[in-house]
């Protein structure tokens, strides 16, 4: 199977900008406060956007999070509020399969290619948000159909990007990950080289 040549993303000019979204650390719940404060957003408002069920789940994750960093799930959040900040209009996202061919560039291959390759990316997924374990695909999909609070965050990950410009969603995401990953001190390598393996390439 031949592999798509690879392209820049649309809006990777704007790689040299010095966009808060983009600085290489850890968001902590001081950084969550102040976005809130800054785009003007009731408790309800924050707690919608980041996936929490009360305003005292907010106010008690904003408290314990004070000077640490907050989960993955919801740092990625924060910084594509910082470059978007309207909400996604929809609750339930598209499904985790069509999160992880958009994010991958999957899309454009045919179908069995696409399936073979789209457990290891839904495992490196997985592993970016957290999730350091082999069975990153099916956790994905357990989050998709979850009722429970501990999915709601990654489903609101998903409907966000798919609510973003579609133009550049993808790159604008990965340059948040890897921003995030350089605070956390996560190695990227081997997502970087399945993006370049399917002929994403971000600035």
């Amino acid at each position: 199977m031949a592999r798509a040549e690879g392209k820049l993303e649309p809006g990777t000019a704007r790689a040299g900008a010095k966009h808060p979204a983009f600085e290489s650390r850890a968001l902590t719940g001081y950084d969550v406060a102040t976005w809130q404060m800054r785009e003007h957003l009731t408790n309800w408002d924050a707690s919608f956007a980041l996936g929490f069920t009360s305003y005292q789940a907010l106010l008690t994750f904003l408290r314990e999070n004070q000077v640490s960093p907050v989960d993955e799930s919801r740092d990625l959040l924060v910084r594509l509020y910082m470059l978007e900040p309207s909400f996604p209009s929809q609750f339930r996202p598209p499904n985790m399969q069509d999160l992880v061919d958009f994010l991958f560039g999957l899309s454009v291959f045919e179908a069995s290619y696409a399936a073979e390759r789209r457990k290891k990316c839904a495992s490196l997924l997985a592993k970016l948000l957290g999730k350091n374990r082999g069975s990153g695909y099916r956790w994905l999909r357990a989050a998709e159909n979850s009722e429970q609070a501990v999915a709601t965050p990654t489903r609101r990950l998903s409907a966000k990007v798919f609510s973003m410009n579609p133009e550049t969603a993808r790159a604008d995401f990965w340059r948040a990950a890897q921003a995030m990953a350089l605070g956390r001190q996560f190695n990227m390598e081997e997502i970087l080289e399945s993006l370049r393996d399917n002929g994403v390439i971000i600035d």
